[in-house]
């Protein structure tokens, strides 16, 4: 009881933080920092801080957390960071799904345009529950500022909710940062974006090369990947050259560094422009880096590439930290920082064959050729799905009026799915949206993900989970991520700031568990759909 009360007067003793920044590097897993750990700016040094090391050795390190849920995307993984709950509460069951007749994209909004265009565009109207950043306003009235930003829509849509001050990603036609009138209803971007986007710094970037910055020695501890998902002007080898023609610069500048260095020196310009930190009411800034994803998925997680990009990220994140220690009142000691990520990525499956590792890419078209015979045979026609989803796991959405037509339901047909399924190779669960609602089904881990996934008239009717290191896509090329596999849910979580324990950390504990402990941090409640713990706190 006296360490209790001593440790909770400790906690009480230190005020609440000035500025809240949670950064979700998209792609990144835990090994990253450990195997890289030596090639990352040191933890302090004479000119400032480091980055990850930074992060690393003055804060908690948690090594064991997890994404518990599926499929493991961007859509998802974001939603759950901002949320602390699963996509059966949250609501984003994948990047898209498949509901009354057509695909519907995570955050489409038909009342929403682009403000930069005027065309369609996005919101959190699909989000069902709130944010930490929608409660970070509540509970300070509305004064506290709220920024997100991200390359990639669904990122700084679904950490931020609907509320915040500020809600930014890239246009990459227009090589610009825009948002839609959903959260900006005079459909306008704030003077300080449209300042900042005049600069057309990305534009400089055309024509130019992304050369190696590391020695020899230090690429000995990755390997170029056989099936690179990259073609034309870029190249598959280092260097690697964007294209002059503004037109087509985005696709390849989005895979460099400088689009993590940019991404960061706008949530600086944010923090200048609106003047984060600088009073006692919390404020909160979320920063999606979504550049690791995009090299990631054509190179994979073992590649040169990937090893340049976060050497380089970790020394952006160094220039930012050292950024903000100089732009807060009390520097560092006045900010909560928070690194995790979306999600993880699987090794190129070729690469991973080449050396023995059981480990193949399977197209979907072969998993659903037995699923086709299978219907054909019990119902005397394959065409009862309306729709398949998934790059990782495999989805199918069955047809109900087709179904009936044949004499059946979605139910029977995704039974014989399953008995056509058993056995096969390559698939090692087949779970059905019926028996969710049934309390026999076993809670075992895998089984636990799946029904903490499930939202009814979202989910697929039928839910296909590969063996590990089994990769099914529809793409001959690159990697990807999906699964509940460690390689695909295994995600670091940094906490860094005077509120928390210093050192590595093996508890379990997942992404959902950053919203609670931002919104303890400053005095809100939490998220409505919230499922996570605080963690970390001295």
């Amino acid at each position: 009881m006296m360490l209790t009360t001593i440790a909770l007067a400790a906690a009480l003793a230190v005020s609440a933080p000035r500025l809240v920044v949670v950064v979700s590097i998209d792609q990144f897993r835990t090994d990253f920092l450990t195997r890289y750990a030596h090639l990352y700016r040191p933890a302090t040094a004479d000119d400032g801080v480091g980055g990850f090391r930074y992060l690393m050795e003055n804060g908690a390190f948690f090594v064991n957390a997890l994404h518990d849920h599926i499929p493991t995307e961007t859509g998802p993984g974001h939603a759950s960071i901002g949320t602390g709950a699963p996509p059966g509460i949250h609501g984003i069951v994948g990047n898209a799904w498949y509901v009354k007749g057509r695909s519907v994209y995570c955050t489409e909004d038909a009342d929403a345009r682009d403000v930069l265009t005027g065309g369609a565009s996005s919101s959190a109207r699909n989000l069902l529950t709130s944010t930490f950043v929608e409660e970070a306003e509540k509970a300070t009235g509305g004064r506290a500022v709220t920024v997100s930003l991200a390359l990639k829509d669904r990122a700084a849509i679904l950490m931020a909710g609907r509320t915040a001050d500020v809600v930014l990603w890239f246009n990459g036609a227009r090589l610009s940062w825009t948002t839609s009138t959903a959260y900006r209803p005079d459909g306008r971007l704030p003077s300080w974006v449209e300042a900042w986007n005049e600069r057309r710094t990305p534009a400089r970037a055309a024509g130019t090369t992304w050369s190696v910055s590391l020695p020899a020695s230090a690429h000995l501890l990755a390997r170029p990947t056989s099936r690179p998902g990259v073609s034309g002007e870029f190249g598959t080898t280092f260097p690697h050259r964007l294209p002059s023609d503004e037109a087509a610069l985005f696709n390849a500048w989005r895979m460099t560094p400088m689009a993590n260095q940019y991404t960061l020196e706008t949530a600086a310009e944010a923090v200048r422009a609106m003047e984060m930190g600088r009073d006692e009411v919390p404020d909160v800034l979320v920063v999606g880096l979504s550049a690791n994803d995009y090299l990631g998925h054509s190179f994979g997680p073992d590649s040169p590439e990937v090893l340049e990009m976060c050497v380089r990220t970790d020394a952006a994140l160094s220039d930012f930290l050292r950024f903000l220690a100089g732009a807060v009142p009390g520097g560092l000691d006045s900010v909560a920082i928070v690194v995790t990520s979306d999600h993880g990525v699987a090794s190129v499956p070729e690469d991973e064959a080449a050396l023995g590792i059981p480990s193949r890419r399977v197209s979907p078209t072969a998993i659903l050729q037995v699923v086709s015979e299978v219907l054909e045979e019990e119902f005397g026609t394959a065409d009862l799905y309306a729709s398949t989803s998934g790059d990782g796991i495999l989805g199918i959405y069955f047809d109900e009026a087709k179904c009936k037509a044949a004499e059946t339901d979605s139910y029977t047909a995704a039974l014989q799915v399953r008995h056509a399924l058993r056995g096969h190779s390559d698939v090692f669960a087949v779970f059905l949206l019926g028996d969710f609602d049934e309390p026999w089904m076993d809670d075992d881990p895998l089984t636990r993900k799946v029904r903490r996934s499930i939202v009814y008239g979202r989910s697929p009717d039928v839910i296909i989970v590969p063996r590990p290191g089994v990769y099914v896509s529809a793409y001959p090329t690159g990697t990807g991520h999906g699964t509940p596999w460690q390689y695909d849910s295994n995600v670091p979580i940094l906490m860094s700031g005077p509120w928390f324990r210093k050192g590595v950390f093996t508890e379990r504990c997942t992404p959902e568990d950053i919203a609670p402990t931002v919104c303890h941090l400053i005095g809100a409640q939490r998220p409505s759909g919230c499922q996570g713990n605080v963690i970390g706190l001295r």
